[in-house]
Order: C-alpha cells, then sequence, then structure tokens
C-alpha cells in the first residue's frame, strides 16, 4: 500500500510539473508574440514617419531610440518577468482547476496535502484523496489537455507574425530596411531614406567669387511640375525662392542657374511639402573666368564671315570651324588652357591686360571648359563644360527646271536648259554636264 501511495505522490507531482510547464510555454509563447507586435509596430512607425516627414537622420534616431524603450519596456512586462516569476505547486493546481472546472478542486486539495506528514488516523483518508485526484488528473490525460488549443493559436499566430515581418523587410513597402537599424541599435545614427525624398546636386560646394553654379534636383518617388530653389545668405534672413526649371518630366530631373555668385550662401529645394536637406556654397578667392569670348572662323567653302560672340558658351558650329577663345579671368594668373573632352588640352596665352587667348579646330562633339593656374601653381576650373555640337552641312540640293522631260531634238535646233541648285550655306560652282547622242561627257559651268 506504501508503494502504491509513493507511486500516486511522484505521479501528482509530475501532473503538477507538466501544466506548470504548459503554462510557462503559454507565457512564453504570449510575450513573443507581444514583443514581435510591438517590434512590428515600431519599425511601422518609423517607416511612416520617415515616409510622410522628411526628417533628417538625428531625428529619426530620436524616435527610433524612443520607440526601442517602448519595445524593451513590452518585452520585459510580456516575457523576461513572467519567465522568471515564481510558481507554486498550490498556484499551479489552482490554475488547473480553473482549466479543468470537472476536477471539483480535488487535485488543489490533493497539492495541498502533499507536503503534510499525516497521522496514523488520516493516512488511510489522505491516500484516498491523492488517488482520487490521480484519477481525476488521467481524465485529463496529465495536465496535457491543459491551453492545448490556445497554445496551438499562439505557435501559429507567432510564426505567421513572423512571416508578415519578413515580407515586409523583403518588400520594404516604406523603407523599413533603413528604419530597421535604428531600432535594433538606437545609439547609432539612422540614415533614413524615405520614399519620397528630392536629391538635391552638388550639395555643400566651393565656388570662386564671381562663378556660376549649376543645380540640378531630382525628385524619388512622386512627380512635380513645381520645383522650387531657396537661397539665403545668412541664418536668420529670409529665404529667397526661385522655380527650377524641368530638364526631364520621367525622372524627375530639374535645374537652376545661379549667375556669378557673390557671396556665401544655403540652399534647398522643395516641392509638394517635401524638403531637400540643406546645403552650403561657400565661396573663395580663386581665379575664375568673369568674361569668355568666343571668334568663330567658318569653314572657307561656306562663304560665311567670321563670327565673335561676346557671351560665349556652347557652341554649334560645322565640322573644320576654327574657333578662338579670349578668357578674362577675375583675378591675374600666370597661364591656363583650353581643355577639350577625349582630346586634349590646348595652351593659351597671356595678352594685355591679363587676357588668355587660345584656338582650337572644332571636328568632333563633346565639350570644352578654360582651366586657370593660380599663382601657387594649384589648376582650378575656369568655367563650366560647355557643349560643342557639330552640325552636319547638309549637301546641295538641284533641280532640271527645262527641259521637264526628255525631248528629241534635230541636229540644228538649239536646247534650252534651265536649273537651280541651293544649299544652306552657298552655292561655289553649278555645273551642266552632257552628252550628245552617248557620246563623250562635257561640262558648263
Amino acid at each position: 500500500m506504501k508503494r502504491s501511495v509513493g507511486r500516486e505522490r511522484i505521479e501528482l507531482r509530475n501532473v503538477v510539473h507538466t501544466v506548470r510547464r504548459r503554462w510557462r510555454t503559454r507565457n512564453f509563447l504570449r510575450g513573443v508574440l507581444l514583443s514581435a507586435v510591438a517590434g512590428m509596430a515600431a519599425l511601422l512607425i518609423v517607416g511612416v514617419l520617415v515616409d510622410r516627414w522628411s526628417w533628417g537622420p538625428t531625428s529619426a534616431t530620436v524616435i527610433a531610440a524612443l520607440l526601442y524603450a517602448g519595445v524593451a519596456v513590452v518585452t520585459f512586462l510580456t516575457l523576461i518577468r513572467p519567465a522568471f516569476r515564481k510558481v507554486s505547486d498550490r498556484q499551479v493546481a489552482l490554475y488547473l482547476e480553473e482549466n479543468e472546472p470537472g476536477l471539483k478542486a480535488e487535485i488543489l486539495t490533493a497539492v495541498d496535502s502533499l507536503d503534510r506528514e499525516p497521522d496514523a488516523q488520516s493516512a488511510e483518508l489522505l491516500s484516498g484523496l491523492i488517488r482520487s485526484a490521480v484519477l481525476r488528473a488521467r481524465v485529463v490525460e496529465g495536465g496535457r489537455r491543459v491551453d492545448r488549443e490556445p497554445l496551438k493559436r499562439l505557435s501559429w499566430s507567432t510564426g505567421g507574425l513572423v512571416v508578415l515581418l519578413a515580407v515586409l523587410l523583403v518588400v520594404d513597402p516604406m523603407g523599413l530596411r533603413q528604419s530597421a537599424p535604428g531600432l535594433v541599435r538606437p545609439w547609432t545614427v539612422v540614415q533614413v531614406a524615405s520614399s519620397l525624398a528630392i536629391q538635391l546636386f552638388p550639395g555643400d560646394t566651393v565656388l570662386p567669387r564671381g562663378a556660376e553654379l549649376h543645380i540640378a534636383a531630382r525628385l524619388d518617388g512622386f512627380a512635380s511640375d513645381e520645383v522650387e530653389v531657396a537661397f539665403r545668405p545668412d541664418e536668420g534672413t529670409e529665404w529667397d525662392r526661385w522655380p527650377m526649371i524641368v530638364l526631364d518630366e520621367e525622372v524627375g530631373d530639374h535645374e537652376f542657374v545661379l549667375f556669378r555668385v557673390e557671396e556665401s550662401m544655403e540652399y534647398f529645394a522643395e516641392a509638394e511639402g517635401i524638403r531637400s536637406g540643406t546645403y552650403r556654397i561657400d565661396i573663395v578667392d580663386l581665379p575664375y573666368v568673369s568674361r569668355l569670348e568666343l571668334e568663330l572662323h567658318h569653314p572657307a567653302y561656306t562663304g560665311l564671315a567670321p563670327e565673335t560672340i561676346e557671351s560665349g558658351g556652347d557652341i554649334y558650329v560645322l565640322p573644320g570651324t576654327r574657333v578662338v577663345v579670349r578668357a578674362s579671368p577675375t583675378i591675374p594668373v600666370p597661364s591656363g588652357r583650353i581643355v577639350l573632352e577625349e582630346v586634349g588640352e590646348v595652351e593659351m596665352t597671356l595678352a594685355d591686360g591679363g587676357v588668355l587667348t587660345g584656338q582650337f579646330i572644332a571636328d568632333q562633339s563633346g565639350f570644352y571648359r578654360v582651366d586657370l593656374d593660380d599663382p601657387d601653381g594649384a589648376t582650378h576650373r575656369g568655367t563650366p563644360d560647355h557643349l560643342i555640337d557639330i552640325v552636319a552641312d547638309l549637301p546641295p540640293i538641284v533641280s532640271l527646271e527645262r527641259p521637264a522631260r526628255d525631248v528629241r531634238v534635230t541636229s540644228v535646233e538649239e536646247v534650252y536648259v534651265e536649273a537651280q541648285a541651293s544649299d544652306d550655306y552657298a552655292v561655289d560652282v553649278l555645273d551642266l554636264i552632257y552628252s550628245v547622242n552617248g557620246g563623250e561627257e562635257q561640262t558648263i559651268s
């Protein structure tokens, strides 16, 4: 009898251990699920905020750090603290009774009496109570029936949430992969990449005094015909806004040219409430071409006189055109050169008044610019790249007006011939070539 009671005590304790393990498993899965929900919510919030507002990295990092603290609190309350909480056998038995009301508190009473030392009169009663509790525990499969359905639901929910989070990170609808590092490592700066953004070029730059600056903006994730660029020389002053020109509507490229920049300033671009970063233009006293004069000597066959362009830049010329370049720098320089893309460099000569002169033959399309040397020997761009566009010389058009068809004539008749010729530049010579009865060809100019 004592061996039987001992086995039943062990079996009852095993039931308690089984229920305790399932209880902890349920709490663990619940904590994992809630922590994952909190983490996903944090990622979505960061993604939405960065997507809707063009915030800088510091602001996004602060938000991510706060959300990280919230996720940590949720994880502690729902996952860590329940895992280290001590649960007595009586609490486990009470939990079992709550999930299985049909046990009628027998297991709870039996568990309360497990650690008692019964006297001779109550030993038989206690062994009967334990035996009855064990029989009732076997009905609920030794406690394995407790939380069976909730555990299944929690397992499926946790797995589904993990899969959903993985899909969101792969699809990356709102830059979640960029926001995630700020949640995992809030002590680092989040490099946010909003799906709605304006890229502004050249960004921070150093410019010679009096030079011109080409500013380009590219719209990412949205389109707009109204893009503005704003400038201000000093903090605290009003922004001066100017509309940008559309270069390529499909890719969202816009441009603005700032002429003769004389002072340092800040600038940014804005469209549809989306704003780029703010960048700085620093002005330094470096040599730059303040005046570029071009003299075009067209090919001789065109009959065109030389053409002077006082404000030089892009050129559209026939192949073989000789281009004379005269550059007036902002400060005296010892030397300079013409740089031809994929061709080479042409040294310029220094004339009176500090004007640099050089020339080249335009025989292929490309770009050219003028580089200047300062007194210390350093080389600086004196002009931006200017276009060389070689224009094709179209062939002349010749038409025979009279006779306009085949004719038969006698040897004593005269044939009146009228011909016209036209060309995009000039017609130097018009020749009439003929033969009589298949004879030798003859030419009349």
